[in-house]
Formats: structure tokens, sequence, C-alpha cells
């Protein structure tokens, strides 16, 4: 039996770029984040698929993953674990928005 997954606001994604959407906002959205938005559907379908290496390619060296709300994770090793944590119940993702904070400048 697999498990859903809904992700929201959960799964927020940290880049080297400015401003933020949500997904969906698609008219208001500048190329940069609707970039990072394409590098999130490629990086879901790799989860999907257990290809934890491919996941983690996704994300810069400096990116900030947040898998519990105000819990940001930052070292490459604690995600990966919790990526491949999370793919072994092997979850289905639904949309119904999907934040993408991007930061620096």
């Amino acid at each position: 039996m697999s498990k859903s997954v809904s992700l929201t606001s959960s799964l927020a994604i940290a880049a080297a770029l400015t401003g933020s959407v949500v997904a969906g906002d698609a008219p208001h959205a500048t190329q940069a984040q609707n970039d990072v938005q394409a590098v999130i559907e490629h990086m879901t379908k790799s989860f999907q698929h257990g290809d934890i290496d491919a996941v983690m390619k996704t994300y810069e060296p400096t990116a900030a993953v947040v898998f519990e709300p105000g819990q940001p994770v930052t070292d490459a090793a604690v995600a990966r674990e919790m990526f491949a944590g999370m793919a072994a119940i092997k979850p289905k993702f639904t949309y119904s928005g999907h934040e993408v904070v991007v930061a620096g400048d």
C-alpha cells in the first residue's frame, strides 16, 4: 500500500535567486521562478522513482530543505537520509500549490 503525500508549503526550496512564487501563479512568475518550479517537478519525479541521487542533484550545495515547518535542513547527508526514508514508503504526490522560497541576491 502506498501513502499519499501532499506537498504544499511544507517543502520549501532555497536557491540563489530573488523573489518567491506559489505554483499556479504562473502569470506573475519570473523566468527564474519558473526554472525553480521545473527543477522541483524533476526532483519529484526522481523521488517517486526512488532515485535519491537524482533528487540530491537538484539541490545547490547551500540549499535548505524544509521537511517540517521552521526546521530547515542544510546538511546534505541528513537531507539524503530523510529523502531515502520518505521514499521507502512509496508516496504519491499531489499538488495544491507549492511554495518556492528563493533567497540571496
